[in-house]
């Protein structure tokens, strides 16, 4: 029997565009009717694959005070901003850069006494930071280097190809 996570897609997958950067095995989840992003590791990244013990974020990055509706003070991440250090259960240490052009508005605080989020839940709770980007018109500028995942867009089975039981009338 199907059940209802498996016939619908989750909020992730209905409203942000899924990019990824195939040579640092990041993500870039834009939501598609505002600016905003999330960013973290990708699934294949060997920090993920590893298991990831501790996170700690630059102290530029984690004093960030991003204010307001405009977001005034936030720090702009650019391509080469180091955004943390990620140390994995066989103590190998990765220097993660942002890789985009956006505007930091939040770090991902929980990483601190959780840092497992991060190769439990990836592309969910264990995402590093949200973003904010500049222009949305140019998605080149803001995500150089990241393709857009072509499989975001997930094919729901219809009504009648699910498997449902019958209740007999009382």
């Amino acid at each position: 029997m199907a059940s209802f996570s498996n016939c619908y897609p989750s909020p992730l997958e209905r409203q942000f565009a899924k990019f990824y950067h195939s040579e640092y095995r990041q993500y870039a989840h834009l939501h598609k009717n505002n600016s905003v992003c999330l960013l973290g590791l990708a699934p294949d990244h060997p920090a993920v694959i590893d298991g990831v013990v501790k996170v700690e974020f630059g102290k530029a990055v984690e004093n960030n005070e991003a204010v307001g509706k405009r977001k005034r003070g936030a720090l702009g991440l650019r391509i080469d901003t180091p955004l943390c250090k990620i140390t994995t259960v066989s103590g190998v240490t990765y220097d993660i850069t942002a890789l985009v052009n956006v505007d930091l508005v939040e770090i991902n605080h929980r990483l601190k006494e959780q840092p497992d989020l991060v190769s439990s839940d990836p592309e969910g709770s264990g995402f590093l930071c949200i973003g904010l980007t500049r222009t949305e018109s140019n998605m080149e500028r803001c995500f150089p280097g990241f393709v857009q995942h072509s499989s975001s867009m997930k094919f729901i089975p219809a009504a009648d190809s699910l498997e449902t039981e019958e209740v007999p009338a009382s």
